[in-house]
């Protein structure tokens, strides 16, 4: 984190993607449906910088499956070495093997654990915005004031949010005029395969 001066506020820079729904399209609960799915896909650091109330550590999807299965082969081994009445050099090796696949276990226990989590938590407070956008982000001249008054807390979240949705309105009906400027497409209709959640691209 840095400080522009020694009694300054550490700043992090960060950055803002809008997700925009064309409120015209005839497929609005389709598009809005393709974004949740795309948010429920999101990996755990994502979800835990992007998603609120995402912010638990995330175990791998293996662990749990994998424990079970560990923790069966060492009761069932315990189990030999009771029978057996004594610690024999096959049964110690045996031991030996699936207590180092323990440790592994849970030295990978985590997708991303709670030390993740606590370093994006302590930078946090820290994130800004920066009130000039790089023009490779915003490519619309008339969008730098909106979105610089949005950044520094004059705009509130709805008005920025109306003012895109106008700016929108405009650019579709000025595209006939300016083949350059793009108009906000209605999403293709989802696909489905094998029950999972699969979306085409918007085109």
């Amino acid at each position: 984190m840095l400080r522009v001066s020694a009694d300054s506020q550490p700043v992090v820079s960060a950055g803002m993607t809008v997700w925009v729904v064309n409120a015209q399209s005839p497929n609005v609960s389709d598009a809005i449906r393709y974004l949740e799915c795309y948010a429920e896909g999101l990996p755990a650091w994502p979800t835990i910088t992007m998603v609120e109330g995402g912010d638990q550590p995330v175990e791998d999807e293996r662990y749990a499956a994998n424990k079970q299965d560990l923790d069966q082969d060492l009761a069932a081994l315990e189990a030999e070495i009771q029978a057996a009445g004594e610690l024999t050099p096959a049964l110690r090796e045996r031991r030996d093997v699936l207590t180092a696949r323990q440790q592994e276990l849970e030295e990978e226990r985590w997708e991303d654990g709670p030390e993740t989590v606590a370093r994006y938590q302590a930078i946090a407070p820290y994130l800004r915005i920066p009130q000039q956008p790089s023009a490779s982000s915003i490519s619309l001249p008339n969008l730098n004031p909106v979105y610089q008054e949005f950044t520094t807390g004059r705009l509130s979240v709805d008005l920025f949010i109306s003012q895109l949705e106008n700016m929108q309105r405009l650019m579709n009906l000025e595209q006939p005029s300016h083949p350059s400027i793009p108009r906000f497409p209605a999403p293709r209709r989802p696909s489905r395969k094998a029950g999972a959640c699969i979306y085409p691209v918007f085109s």
